[in-house]
């Protein structure tokens, strides 16, 4: 089985009224629908957290994890 790993930055369609989910949902829809694939999908206020969100909900969730919901000890952390 392969894996591949993307990572894209979709500021541009949350700022032309495009949530998360939405966008999302049409990824998972177009790779599901034209190859017959799943994916997880985590977005988060950077890349670690965007690829620990989606390691979270395999093999084919999503989750948004907003800088907000983040609570750690280190003030440093992001």
């Amino acid at each position: 089985m392969s894996r591949v790993i993307l990572l894209l930055d979709i500021t541009q369609l949350s700022q032309r009224g495009f949530s998360p989910q939405e966008v999302s949902n049409k990824i998972k829809e177009r790779l599901r629908k034209e190859f017959g694939l799943t994916c997880s999908i985590g977005i988060g206020p950077n890349k670690l957290i965007a690829k620990l969100g989606s390691k979270m909900q395999k093999p084919d969730g999503f989750v948004e994890i907003r800088k907000e919901d983040i609570s750690v000890s280190s003030p440093n952390f992001l």
